[in-house]
């Protein structure tokens, strides 16, 4: 398919499956601002921009934020720019979380999806995406699908894609994860390895301590939080020896389980780790 100087349409289609890693509290909810961009916007024009459109709210169950049937549908307008080989145009697509507090006006941010759609424009069907969003202190996850559907009757159209910059590439590798049926073959692993290198970065870059009612205790880097989701099933809180996420025992959400009954006497050192043994001269 030839392309022509001119504008291409698509219809967008966005559907939000659910929101995951959110603090739990009393009297909030999860709501979000989102909206279409040709460019890239700073953090402060996200929210002032004037195609911004606003949500409801969503309940919190379980630390998730489940939006059913929640869907984004627009059309839009790409063009192919004849003097840098007809790639197509950027076409920005942001997605800013709130958790807001039923008896204030306050709100606080959770975190934004920042994707340049343009680079769906080739797909023949929906792509699900996991996304960590950006600059979420709760490491909040992100699930959801998108599509850019053709509007042309032609199918066989491909388009160039703009080249991504070193940081745009960096922001695709940790921030997605993306759900493909395909297995790559995996390389061997290196201390000069990108992906080693990458996640060594995220790590102490996104590094934080939960602080809550004067307790300290290190919380899943981001990595770690995708890593216990993705592969071992968890909820991406980190865990006490009892199994317990540690942001619940200081809700005082739960009851730690009782010792089990024993033949043998108790011992304190059982309970306590902060024992010191004295010895006494004879």
């Amino acid at each position: 398919m030839k392309l022509n100087y001119k504008s291409i349409e698509f219809e967008l289609s966005v559907r939000l499956e659910e929101l995951t890693n959110i603090p739990q509290l009393d009297h909030v909810s999860v709501m979000y601002v989102h909206q279409v961009s040709n460019s890239r916007l700073k953090p402060k024009q996200q929210l002032h921009h004037r195609h911004s459109a606003q949500s409801g709210v969503f309940g919190i169950q379980h630390h998730k934020c489940v939006f059913k049937d929640e869907a984004i549908v627009t059309r839009l307008k790409l063009y192919a720019d004849p003097k840098d080989g007809f790639t197509l145009s950027d076409k920005w697509l942001y997605i800013t979380f709130f958790i807001e507090d039923s008896r204030s006006t306050k709100k606080e941010r959770l975190g934004t999806l920042e994707l340049n759609l343009t680079e769906y424009a080739n797909d023949r069907e929906p792509i699900q995406l996991r996304y960590l969003l950006k600059n979420s202190k709760a490491n909040a996850i992100l699930k959801l699908e998108v599509y850019m559907k053709h509007l042309d009757s032609a199918q066989d159209y491909h388009y160039n894609i703009p080249k991504r910059s070193t940081q745009q590439i960096y922001t695709g590798l940790k921030d997605s994860i993306e759900t493909s049926k395909q297995e790559l073959p995996k390389p061997q692993a290196s201390q000069d390895d990108p992906d080693v290198v990458l996640d060594d970065i995220i790590n102490k870059t996104y590094r934080f301590s939960w602080q809550f009612n004067g307790m300290n205790y290190d919380e899943f880097t981001p990595m770690e939080c995708v890593r216990d989701i993705v592969e071992h099933h968890g909820n991406g809180w980190r865990r006490n020896e009892y199994g317990v996420p540690y942001i619940d025992t200081i809700h005082e959400n739960c009851t730690l389980p009782t010792a089990k009954k024993s033949d043998y006497p108790v011992q304190e050192a059982d309970y306590r780790s902060d024992l010191k043994s004295w010895h006494l001269a004879t």
